[in-house]
């Protein structure tokens, strides 16, 4: 992939300026936005802002290859685990560690987040769960499992960049994907970003009490 010198996209508010019109139907409605992971969240919560819809999180890590870190050979979430076919011949030793490691780790999170709060439901929601930049499915396949899981009415999976083989995974498994920009290659927020600040969890907490009781404007 050719590094893209003019980077495509500010920041990833301005990458949920771009969805927001390709979602904009969903506005002032009882939609969900749901960040998918930290990188998503931080997009979803500027979706959420722009549409006035509710928003919540759902958090979930890599699992990656101990021989090639590079290597993603899975994914976790709360309380559920995706595994590639080729985490079967890494020692199942090292690999529950790895997700038990993870799944503590998500949960300090989801602590931070949501406090003593109870977690979110989105049985019978139309839901927007977004990425990031996105070149493997792995970490949002499990974060869309766990989702479905709960019966949605919807699921539109709202993503600012996406490789074409990540886009037809997910779109197999969705009502409905719509993207920015679709690229070709080992994307990295790095190439398309000019501002890529670290995610800070505490705006995702501060997000999240400010947007998930929102009320449709035209319901006030």
């Amino acid at each position: 992939m050719t590094l893209i010198s003019d980077k495509l996209l500010q920041d990833r508010a301005h990458a949920a300026h771009l969805l927001a019109s390709k979602v904009g139907h969903y506005k002032n409605t009882e939609a969900v936005v749901i960040g998918v992971g930290p990188e998503g969240a931080t997009v979803g919560s500027s979706l959420a802002k722009e549409l006035n819809l509710g928003f919540e999180v759902v958090l979930c890590r890599p699992l990656k290859d101990p021989a090639y870190p590079q290597k993603t050979i899975g994914s976790v979430s709360e309380g559920l685990v995706v595994l590639n076919e080729c985490s079967h011949t890494i020692p199942q030793d090292y690999v529950m560690r790895q997700i038990a490691n993870l799944q503590r780790e998500i949960e300090k999170d989801y602590q931070l987040i949501y406090g003593d709060q109870p977690r979110p439901s989105f049985k019978y929601k139309t839901v927007i769960p977004v990425g990031d930049v996105l070149s493997t499915t792995h970490c949002l396949m499990a974060g869309l499992k766990l989702i479905k899981n709960q019966n949605p009415l919807q699921v539109i999976v709202a993503i600012p960049v996406v490789e074409p083989h990540a886009a037809i995974e997910i779109a197999g498994e969705v009502n409905d994907l719509v993207f920015v920009h679709m690229e070709v290659g080992n994307l990295h927020e790095r190439d398309f970003y000019a501002n890529c600040p670290p995610v800070d969890l505490n705006e995702i907490r501060n997000s999240i009490s400010s947007l998930k009781n929102m009320v449709p404007l035209d319901k006030q």
